[in-house]
């Protein structure tokens, strides 16, 4: 998917940007472990994925969510320390392959 930002609408982009994480996958650091610890005030919905769980590390991002009428209208993702440094390494792998 080429975007200029990271804005999905409707449920054709959101289906078509879960469809190409799913093809990506797996991966052995994406294990989407959560406790049953949240935040949750007003509009807001918070819960982490830490990168320490119960069986090994995994992919450290902080969920942010806010819901209207029972629907999702802002979701964003910030990755921790952990989570950061595999982008950067993924980034700067692919930047150093010959350009087809």
């Amino acid at each position: 998917m080429q975007r200029t930002n990271g804005t999905l609408r409707g449920k054709a982009e959101i289906r078509a940007f879960l469809a190409e994480g799913a093809r990506r996958r797996p991966n052995e650091w994406v294990r989407w472990y959560r406790d049953a610890h949240y935040y949750t005030g007003g509009d807001i919905l918070i819960w982490e994925y830490p990168s320490q769980t119960l069986d090994g590390n995994q992919v450290d991002i902080l969920e942010f969510m806010q819901h209207r009428d029972g629907k999702i209208y802002r979701h964003r993702i910030y990755w921790g320390w952990f989570g950061s440094q595999m982008l950067i390494q993924s980034a700067l792998a692919k930047r150093s392959k010959p350009q087809a």
